[in-house]
């Protein structure tokens, strides 16, 4: 069990598996028909805000409060990447469809895109005049979207990082934002 607050919960693309990210600075492994722990990661570095699984059901990306995330191997507990965002808190990491790239959203108001293989930092995603508080490929992985506390949504090209439209009118913080 968690000893803090649960911040997000997602399932595995097949279904059997749900991932829960945590203020205690842990994210387990849950298996959905017997209801039992699989596997626990303890980054020991900040608070877990996201996890999220990859297509394949074999590596899980992590954010946290350090300004860390980090991409586990679901069988194995190991580290299989390290992406530092510079020691600012990253609020989600996500995984692109074809599991290569993974894009952070930071409180630095940049949302980052990361080679999952190299670690590298691919491109930044700059303009929000807030935190930028989510961050998504849509489902063909040609599109980024953004939200953000200065109360906008941005869609961005994924191949370039262009951005293609930004999202006004909203009255509150953009909290999350996702394709159809």
């Amino acid at each position: 069990l968690h000893s803090g607050w649960i911040m997000a919960a997602e399932f595995s693309p097949n279904g059997k598996m749900v991932v829960l990210a945590s203020l205690d600075g842990r994210a387990s492994v849950w298996d959905v028909e017997s209801g039992e722990k699989i596997r626990e990661f303890n980054p020991d570095e900040g608070h877990i805000l996201s996890a999220q699984f990859s297509r394949d059901d074999q590596t899980i990306v992590t954010a946290s409060t350090a300004g860390v995330a980090q991409i586990w191997g679901v069988d194995s507990n190991n580290v299989v990447q390290r992406l530092d965002s510079f020691g600012r808190t990253i609020t989600s990491a996500t995984f692109s469809p074809d599991g290569k790239q993974v894009v952070t959203a930071s409180r630095d108001g940049i949302a980052r895109v990361w080679n999952v293989l190299s670690g590298e930092l691919i491109y930044s995603l700059k303009g929000h005049r807030g935190q930028v508080e989510s961050a998504q490929f849509s489902r063909d992985g040609l599109f980024i979207v953004t939200s953000s506390s200065d109360r906008t949504a941005r869609i961005w090209a994924s191949v370039s990082g262009e951005l293609l439209h930004v999202l006004n009118g909203h009255t509150e913080i953009v909290n999350s934002a996702e394709f159809s």
